[in-house]
């Protein structure tokens, strides 16, 4: 049985307080009650604490959850365009960009299978759905016009792994003549490839957009693009 003054020593000053109070209602009895009391009711009242270590909760550790510690580090793309010659007629020129991210190799043209490369959209044909995903970011329009040097359109990342490729995709054109009318005709405005990418993306590419016209054809102008550099981020 431990002595009275270690169990005092132990407790916390509520505790002393009730201690010393119930000791000053037993001092005429035999010691042995004291103590056999006194720790009774202290242990009942849960007054021993950290003293004694009695309902001290035990320690534990938070559990880590690895995966969400682990940030996505998928290679990014970034466009940049610069503005090639345009026709002096034309006012404006608006066009609408979109990057196409393919989850799988070989989905390439099921992926963009409402786009073409040449002047005419071809006669559409069976294709096979992808087997992965297709990944379209947010659309960014510019007018060929106000654009002076370079012209980012962003970096743009797909939100996971993807090994098929990227295309950057002309989906719409919208241009003005200089007396304010629409301009009607240009080929190349349904949906032109205007850079296709078998490898997983990481590169930076600058693109030229131009407008060319004609006059010995049945359609009086044509929007075209080409890389004319790329750079590995990498390196």
């Amino acid at each position: 049985m431990k002595d009275p003054g270690i169990v005092f020593l132990n407790t916390t000053s509520s505790c002393r307080t009730k201690y010393l109070q119930f000791l000053s209602n037993i001092l005429n009895m035999p010691r042995w009650i004291q103590i056999t009391i006194v720790i009774a009711l202290i242990t009942v009242s849960g007054c021993f604490g950290s003293g004694l270590g009695i309902g001290d909760p035990t320690p534990t550790s938070t559990p880590t959850n690895e995966a969400s510690q682990v940030q996505s580090e998928n290679e990014s793309i970034e466009y940049v365009i610069r503005s090639g010659d345009i026709p002096a007629e034309l006012e404006h020129v608006n066009v609408t960009f979109e990057v196409v991210f393919v989850e799988k190799e070989g989905d390439m043209d099921p992926c963009l299978r409402d786009t073409y490369r040449g002047p005419y959209k071809p006669k559409i044909t069976a294709l096979a759905l992808p087997s992965g995903e297709c990944r379209h970011t947010e659309r960014v329009t510019v007018d060929l016009t106000d654009i002076d040097g370079n012209y980012s359109l962003g970096k743009f990342a797909p939100d996971a792994p993807y090994s098929g490729g990227h295309a950057l995709v002309i989906s719409k054109i919208a241009a003005t003549y200089k007396n304010g009318s629409e301009v009607r005709g240009i080929k190349g405005a349904g949906g032109i490839r205007a850079n296709v990418e078998e490898d997983p993306p990481k590169d930076k590419y600058i693109m030229e957009v131009w407008v060319e016209s004609y006059e010995d054809r049945s359609y009086l102008y044509w929007i075209k693009a080409a890389v004319i550099k790329s750079k590995n981020f990498s390196k």
